[in-house]
């Protein structure tokens, strides 16, 4: 008796396991994603899910391998007719895309847009984008490791906080038209993980331009240069006449000018730790060499 009824339950298992798909196999073998941000495209790859990117957008820079997908314009001048031929199942793209999003559904096809803000803007869109295209539990693993990792900068930051202006933007050989990281921008959340303090935390809008006497004003401990730029990198730059109209604040004094050059400063990606890290090299060297000012004799 209890070997049929071995048999019987061996058999309704095999049979189970023979009906259920695990959720990151569900229905993609006919998936067919277009990214239209490059974060998005980021996130893709960082899912595993690139096999079925079928096109990204002219500024979709990395990783590398995405250089060779298919382009279908940018933000300004998307290719619809290109985006209809490649027959997509999804497009992931930003708030921005709302007109856009209005003149594809002439066609049947749909933009699933994602604020892309802040921290809790870059998980919401894991978790939803990872849902919709069966990678849940890749998701949740990245979802996962990226806190761990800003609960581990969180924890390495020091009490003190030094100001800190976060350019990113101005005019060459000057600073006119300087345009700042304020509030509610992921670049402001990744260097207060870092242990830094955003000195236009309260500018009223996200990013705005700002002149040389808010500069003064505010007196900058730290400036740090963000440039979109392939190769990434930190250095100190020369304090040359670009900076020397700030001569009066503590950062041009004590020639606490950084630039983070790459691709990751701007793209509020799965990559936005990198910031984070960098933000915290910046800030260990300048408290690095203030320790050793302060232990000369």
């Amino acid at each position: 008796m209890n070997s049929v009824f071995n048999l019987l339950l061996i058999s309704v298992l095999i049979f189970l396991l023979g009906t259920c798909r695990t959720p990151e196999k569900t229905n993609q073998t006919s998936l067919r994603i277009i990214s239209l941000s490059p974060h998005i495209t980021e996130l893709i790859y960082a899912l595993e899910a690139d096999t079925y990117l079928v096109a990204v957008t002219d500024f979709c820079r990395y990783p590398l391998a995405a250089r060779d997908k298919e382009q279908i314009g940018g933000l300004i001048d998307p290719n619809i007719e290109k985006m209809v031929s490649l027959a997509p199942t999804h497009l992931f793209g930003i708030p921005a895309h709302s007109e856009l999003n209005e003149k594809v559904r002439k066609f049947g096809l749909h933009i699933d847009m994602y604020p892309n803000e802040t921290w809790a803007d870059m998980l919401a869109a894991i978790d939803s984008i990872a849902g919709k295209i069966g990678c849940d539990h890749k998701g949740q693993e990245i979802i996962h490791k990226m806190n761990i990792n800003l609960d581990s900068i969180h924890a390495e930051r020091t009490h003190q906080q030094p100001g800190v202006m976060l350019l990113i933007g101005y005019e060459k050989g000057s600073l006119r038209n300087a345009t700042v990281a304020g509030p509610n921008t992921f670049i402001d959340e990744m260097l207060s993980a870092a242990g830094g303090a955003n000195i236009y935390r309260d500018l009223g809008m996200r990013y705005g331009t700002v002149n040389i006497e808010s500069m003064l004003t505010r007196q900058p401990e730290v400036i740090i240069d963000l440039r979109m730029e392939d190769k990434h990198q930190i250095q100190r730059l020369r304090i040359d006449d670009t900076w020397s109209v700030l001569n009066r604040t503590p950062a041009v004094r004590q020639g606490n000018i950084f630039s983070i050059c790459g691709s990751h400063t701007l793209i509020p990606g799965p990559r936005m730790l990198w910031l984070a890290r960098d933000f915290q090299a910046v800030l260990d060297s300048v408290k690095n060499e203030q320790k050793a000012v302060g232990s000369k004799p």
